[in-house]
C-alpha cells in the first residue's frame, strides 16, 4: 500500500479513529481503512484514500478531540490549529480552522504540544524570539457532536519553555529559569491535593518556592 500524489507524499504521523487510520503528510492527508466492513482490514480489502490537502507541521503530532482530529501547521505569520470531522472513505471531511479568531496573536513556530482528552485542553509552546516564555491554550467543551464552548488563552511562565505535557489533570512545563532547568507543575483542575498557602489559598499557575528566612 502506498500514498500517491502530484506532490511529495512522505507520511509523518497518524491517528486512529473508529473507521480507520488518518495519515498525515506535509501537504496531504489520507485515510487507511477497509472497504469491506464484514471482512475487516486485510491485504485484499485495505484502501488508502486522499481526504484532504492541508499543510501539516510534522513536528507536532495530531490528536483526537473526542470524535474529531486536531492538527497544526506553520509557515505563515502564526501557527494554525485545524479540526477535522466526518472522516470517511467516501467524500471529503469537514475541516475548521479553530485558530482563526486569534490568528494575529499566535506565535509562528511550535516546539512542543500537550493535550488532555479528559480535560478537553490543548497547550502549545513556542521558541519564537522574545516569546519563549509563552504557552497558548485552547479549551473546548463538546456534547455529542455539538461544540458548546471553546476559548483561547495565554500563559506567561517565569522562564523559557523547553517542553510541556499534561498528565492526570496536571500540566508540567520544563522551564529554563536563570540558566537552570526546572519542572513546574500546575493543576488544571482543582483537587483536594492542590497546594495550599496558609491552609486557605489554593495555588494555581504559580512558581511556588520555599524561602529560608532564618
Amino acid at each position: 500500500v502506498s500514498a500517491s500524489s502530484n506532490q511529495p507524499a512522505t507520511l509523518y504521523n497518524g491517528v486512529e479513529i473508529n473507521n480507520g487510520l488518518v495519515l498525515f503528510g506535509e501537504t496531504q492527508q489520507y485515510l487507511l481503512a477497509s472497504d469491506d466492513s464484514a471482512v475487516g482490514l486485510t491485504q485484499d480489502t485495505v484502501k488508502l484514500s486522499s481526504i484532504g490537502n492541508y499543510l501539516y507541521d510534522p513536528n507536532i503530532s495530531p490528536t483526537l478531540m473526542g470524535t474529531t482530529v486536531g492538527f497544526t501547521n506553520s509557515g505563515g505569520t502564526s501557527f494554525r490549529l485545524f479540526e477535522m470531522a466526518q472522516i470517511n472513505l467516501e467524500g471529503q471531511p469537514s475541516v475548521t480552522e479553530l485558530s482563526k479568531i486569534v490568528s494575529l496573536l499566535l506565535p509562528n513556530n511550535l516546539i512542543s504540544f500537550a493535550d488532555s482528552k479528559e480535560g478537553n485542553l490543548l497547550m502549545f509552546a513556542t521558541d519564537d524570539p522574545g516569546r519563549q516564555n509563552e504557552v497558548w491554550g485552547f479549551r473546548y467543551y463538546t456534547v455529542g457532536e455539538e461544540r458548546l464552548q471553546q476559548a483561547w488563552f495565554r500563559w506567561e511562565l517565569p522562564g523559557d519553555v523547553i517542553y510541556n505535557t499534561i498528565m492526570r489533570d496536571t500540566y508540567y512545563g520544563v522551564v529554563r529559569l536563570n540558566g537552570v532547568n526546572k519542572i513546574l507543575a500546575f493543576d488544571i483542575k482543582e483537587t483536594e491535593n492542590t497546594a495550599l498557602i496558609n491552609n486557605d489559598y489554593r495555588v494555581h499557575l504559580d512558581n511556588r518556592v520555599n524561602i529560608d528566612v532564618s
